[in-house]
């Protein structure tokens, strides 16, 4: 009886949270007041990422969790960002990737204000590589090994046996 009474809570629940999501406004392809540019094809070509003034807050009314952030990222320069926890790592990529409203300053891609670019598009252009836990390292490692070693285990069993028969 619990049970289902737990499941019905998480259905509905559940409608509750897609109605809510039905009801928000359209996220803006650009910023307000900004012309819309259509990059090149090949956009970007070299990847130099610059960053002046940047200002970012999660809502006008709240303060701002990034405050005049400088940045020159030259191309085909790999980073890491690092820090403490809530120094403003995820808020920074919020805003390359216009997760984020920037209530000031601007990020320039090889030239181009991501501001300008429709958001969709400026998307599917970039890539983020998350960081591999080192915690996870050792056992991802002994899953390849074992893994590696059964496949070898098989394939000399299929070898030595004559192969898979489709019939």
């Amino acid at each position: 009886m619990v049970r289902m009474v737990s499941d019905a809570e998480t259905q509905v629940v559940a409608v509750e949270r897609v109605r809510e999501y039905c009801d928000l406004p359209a996220e803006r392809s650009v910023a307000t007041g900004v012309t819309q540019t259509t990059p090149p094809a090949d956009w970007p070509s070299s990847g130099a990422v610059r960053v002046r003034g940047l200002s970012v807050g999660y809502r006008v009314d709240t303060p701002l969790v990034l405050r005049g952030i400088d940045l020159d990222i030259r191309p085909g320069e790999r980073i890491g960002i690092c820090g403490r926890t809530g120094s403003g790592k995820s808020s920074l990529l919020g805003a390359l990737f216009r997760a984020t409203d920037v209530q000031g300053g601007h990020i320039c891609i090889d030239g181009l204000d991501i501001g300008t670019v429709p958001v969709t598009l400026l998307r599917s252009r970039l890539t983020l590589i998350p960081q591999v836990c080192a915690r996870w390292l050792p056992l991802a490692l002994h899953w390849l090994l074992v893994s590696s070693l059964l496949s070898r285990t098989l394939f000399s069993y299929l070898e030595t046996s004559g192969g898979i028969s489709t019939r």
